[in-house]
């Protein structure tokens, strides 16, 4: 399944923290179903995993504190050939480590596989600031794979 599909991303800053996305295409001959969320891992410039506390939106948070309010996880059906069908959508806060050279990123599919994450038009360049000083918690909030669509 995870050789079947591509991702392209990327953020851009806002109010201090990183909000963007993570598009998901089926480049297969075959349909492929997703539920739940893809883990978005960032890496470093030699491939090292940054230290980022991972949380997943769902309809019990807050009011935003931890993140969006999103729907819960549901599953997700993308079209063989189906370009940008589904997304992950990204908000990266307090980054109080020293910048990387560069940034990268992967998917961890749930139920196992792995998608590189290609950067979109707005790059996977930036890091959002330093809120609560260093050596504290960076987060990143995103949401459970959705469906785009289409207008």
């Amino acid at each position: 399944m995870a050789a079947d599909l591509a991702a392209k991303g990327g953020w851009q800053g806002a109010t201090g923290s990183m909000l963007g996305e993570v598009a998901i295409s089926n480049v297969g001959r075959s349909a492929c179903t997703l539920k739940g969320y893809a883990d978005l891992q960032l890496l470093g410039g030699h491939g090292e995993p940054l230290t980022v506390v991972l949380y997943h939106a769902s309809q019990d948070r807050s009011g935003g504190v931890s993140g969006p309010t999103v729907t819960d996880p549901h599953a997700v059906t993308i079209a063989a050939g189906a370009l940008n069908a589904a997304v992950v959508w990204l908000q990266w806060s307090n980054w109080c480590q020293t910048t990387p050279e560069s940034l990268s990123a992967r998917l961890l599919l749930p139920g196992g596989g792995v998608v590189a994450v290609a950067p979109g038009s707005a790059g996977l360049g930036g890091v959002p600031r330093c809120d609560s000083g260093p050596g504290s918690q960076s987060a990143l909030n995103e949401s459970p794979i959705t469906e785009v669509v289409p207008e």
